[in-house]
């Protein structure tokens, strides 16, 4: 049975830029695990010098949004773009939201829809997992 989960990418001014529903895997220890391998402890810049590789920084969070699709779509299927109304109508399982900080960095939540006990920042429910 697939697990569903959507990602919300929410900037600065509170706006969001995209929602992007996967429709496997969508669990905190898989899908949880690859948003922070991708987003977490990478510079986030307002232009670039040299010829950083896709991944390794982002040219602003719209770039880090794209370079996310990028990085996740790998076949037809499973990663889709939908409408910000869609976020948590369309039987997920676990909600991601990437907030951009005002420091240029991203903090990453998570809850679950069918435990409303689970809402946390990613990085430490997952520290709690491995602990």
């Amino acid at each position: 049975m697939a697990t569903r989960a959507s990602i919300k990418f929410v900037n600065k001014n509170n706006q969001t830029l995209v929602t992007v529903y996967k429709h496997h895997d969508g669990y905190p220890s898989g899908l949880g695990q690859d948003i922070l391998n991708i987003v977490s402890n990478k510079p986030i810049t307002n232009g670039i010098t040299g010829r950083p590789s896709l991944g390794e920084s982002f040219n602003g969070f719209g770039c880090l949004v794209a370079s996310f699709i990028s990085l996740m779509k790998d076949r037809v299927g499973d990663i889709y773009i939908e409408h910000e109304s869609h976020f948590g109508d369309m039987s997920e399982d676990y909600l991601y939201t990437i907030q951009e900080q005002p420091d240029n960095s991203v903090k990453v939540f998570v809850s679950s829809t069918y435990d409303d006990s689970l809402e946390s920042d990613l990085e430490k429910l997952l520290e709690q997992v491995d602990n």
